[in-house]
């Protein structure tokens, strides 16, 4: 998949001139309606080890309004690999996220919350296999046949397709700030960051003591990687109305639509500290849009 030209938007605005700061966004949310920014990159080599493991099918995991599952479901139908979306909650509630991965024809089984906390225990996981094979016999007749991508594709090979988001982005940019969820966006692109560069992850979770260390197990340079928690807003999916009121204001001023849920924080977050003057004079910043902006009404046409 190739990326429209041009996908690296300068922000101009005079508090950016007066501030002596270059502000660019790298629009990874134009590589496709459904499968684009972070999601494609994470899920890039997973779909390439898939098709040399031989198994029939993928199983992943993901909450009800889940832009991974959304991801998974479109590349299912791209590609025509059977996908089975293993979704936290009781009971299966469409929403539009949910019908949109019924139309691209993944399979959905739901687990409570308790089950679903248990989902990287090799135990649990082989009754679930199990229990898919059993649900779900058209598309494999042995749990082994399943091949598991983790939620939000927070796996090495993950990491490795974010790294190569670096590969669009200028090398005398002086920071690349991204939203930061998992950390396996954030780890990727540290990892093919230049020495001289400034990678920041904006946390978008209230608990994210995990997030350091997560990192650092996955490569990232700790002498260059930051990750600010002053801007989830109380949390993951939480969303007050400033946060409303800055993503519909900054739209209308750049013609780049935000997201309450990633990419609002991090963009409110980037231009808070542009204007407490966090960066020094002559900085040019990189904002990574990483999508989840979706038209669920357009008909499927790929």
């Amino acid at each position: 998949m190739d990326f429209p030209k041009d996908h690296l938007q300068k922000i101009d605005m005079e508090t950016l001139r007066n501030a002596g700061i270059e502000l660019f966004v790298l629009r990874e949310d134009l590589l496709h309606p459904y499968l684009s920014g972070n999601k494609w990159r994470k899920l890039k080599y997973n779909l390439q080890d898939f098709k040399e493991s031989g198994k029939k099918a993928i199983v992943t995991f993901g909450g009800k309004f889940s832009n991974h599952l959304v991801a998974c479901a479109t590349a299912g139908k791209m590609f025509n690999i059977p996908m089975i979306g293993i979704l936290r909650g009781e009971e299966v509630v469409i929403n539009p996220h949910q019908n949109f991965l019924i139309k691209c024809g993944m399979n959905l089984l739901s687990l409570t919350r308790e089950e679903y906390r248990r989902r990287e225990e090799p135990a649990f996981l082989d009754e679930l296999y199990e229990n898919c094979s059993k649900k779900f016999p058209e598309l494999i007749s042995f749990a082994k046949e399943l091949f598991m991508i983790p939620e939000g594709g927070s796996n090495e090979a993950g990491v490795k397709g974010c790294s190569e988001i670096m590969n669009d982005i200028p090398e005398d940019s002086t920071h690349i700030m991204v939203a930061c969820g998992t950390g396996s966006t954030l780890a990727g692109v540290a990892r093919g960051s230049g020495t001289k560069q400034k990678v920041i992850g904006v946390a978008v979770l209230k608990s994210e003591n995990f997030l350091p260390e997560s990192i650092i197990k996955r490569g990232a340079p700790t002498d260059r990687t930051n990750i600010l928690f002053d801007y989830h807003f109380g949390g993951y999916a939480k969303s007050p109305e400033a946060l409303k009121i800055f993503c519909r204001n900054f739209a209308m001023q750049t013609n780049i639509p935000l997201e309450p849920v990633y990419t609002g924080k991090l963009f409110y977050g980037a231009m808070d500290l542009i204007s407490k003057k966090y960066f020094p004079t002559g900085s040019k910043i990189i904002l990574i849009h990483t999508g989840g902006i979706f038209d669920f009404e357009k008909p499927l046409d790929f």
